[in-house]
């Protein structure tokens, strides 16, 4: 067996609509690799690792570790599968929220701001902030197929 880590850059925009639709992030490998295809006798054991933030908003990142555990002969491939689908879905989610869905996860997530200073530092009643957080969750579960 090959052991390989994988390193991706993960937009914290992505990481913060996570959290706030309570995904898990190993739910989200795992349904990643839902549908790939494995080569017959290749056992594939995923484990990962996600680091603190760096940088500041929005250009805030988490580096996630991926270690991958397959046969030598099938590590390059579903390396770059797996990655590929990765950035696939996370880029392709990032693309689906609205601007004000961003700054409501910015503020709730990232500086800890209660619903009412969501709101008042946004122009929009609490109501609005719930809103929001509502369609960053179908949105997260839609683009995911989470349920």
């Amino acid at each position: 067996m090959k052991s390989g880590e994988l390193r991706l850059i993960i937009p914290g925009a992505a990481v913060a609509a996570a959290l706030m639709a309570g995904v898990d992030v190993g739910e989200c490998i795992e349904k990643t690799m839902t549908g790939m295809f494995i080569p017959v006798g290749v056992r594939l054991r995923v484990s990962y690792t996600v680091g603190p933030p760096v940088g500041k908003w929005p250009l805030s990142a988490y580096t996630m570790h991926i270690l991958v555990e397959v046969r030598p002969e099938a590590y390059v491939w579903i390396a770059y599968e797996l990655q590929h689908r990765i950035y696939r879905a996370v880029y392709g989610l990032l693309a689906h929220l609205t601007e004000r869905e961003l700054a409501v996860l910015r503020m709730r997530i990232f500086r800890k701001k209660s619903i009412a200073k969501t709101a008042s530092a946004l122009g929009v009643k609490p109501q609005t902030v719930v809103a929001f957080q509502r369609s960053v969750k179908r949105k997260v579960q839609k683009h995911l197929g989470l349920p």
